[in-house]
């Protein structure tokens, strides 16, 4: 878990310098690793260095940006992450390959995530029961509708169903 917190919080890092968008799950990583966000300047240049190691697609360069990481978490947090594991180096190295621009970058949210914000476009993907309902037409005395209403109303121009 505080691996994956860890990661988290280089791709939000990485995630709001490149789209200017908050990071949405800074906040929960930084809890996870009893890090504050006034401990973030402390640890800056330890998570660009990080980020620029990533940029290299090699399984040494992922490897290094781990140990850079877990340093930083190291230096202003009680907590200790593990060695190094292709679970948690694999993360990274997808997160490499976003940097890099070798993969198209989708961002998803959970509807609670979405809650509140909007977007020009939207893309849902809908299981069987949720196009059952949309046939029938919602109420607001189901929540699996309430829900469904939020995910299909972030779009403020439009909506597309994902395949």
């Amino acid at each position: 878990m505080q691996s994956q917190a860890s990661d988290a919080s280089d791709v939000d890092t990485a995630w709001s310098r490149t789209v200017n968008e908050p990071a949405t799950y800074l906040r929960d990583a930084l809890r996870a690793l009893a890090i504050t966000e006034m401990d973030l300047p402390a640890i800056d240049r330890q998570l660009e260095a990080t980020l620029n190691r990533l940029r290299e697609p090699t399984t040494a360069a992922t490897r290094e940006a781990y140990a850079i990481l877990c340093a930083a978490i190291h230096s202003v947090s009680p907590r200790r992450l593990r060695v190094a594991h292709h679970a948690h180096t694999n993360r990274l190295k997808l997160l490499g390959e976003r940097i890099r621009g070798t993969t198209l970058l989708v961002p998803g949210l959970t509807i609670h995530q979405a809650k509140g914000r909007e977007w020009d476009r939207v893309g849902v993907k809908l299981d069987d029961f949720e196009r059952e309902r949309l046939g029938v037409g919602l109420t607001v005395d189901a929540d699996t509708d309430r829900r469904l209403y939020v995910a299909l109303t972030r779009a403020r121009y439009r909506t597309v169903e994902l395949a």
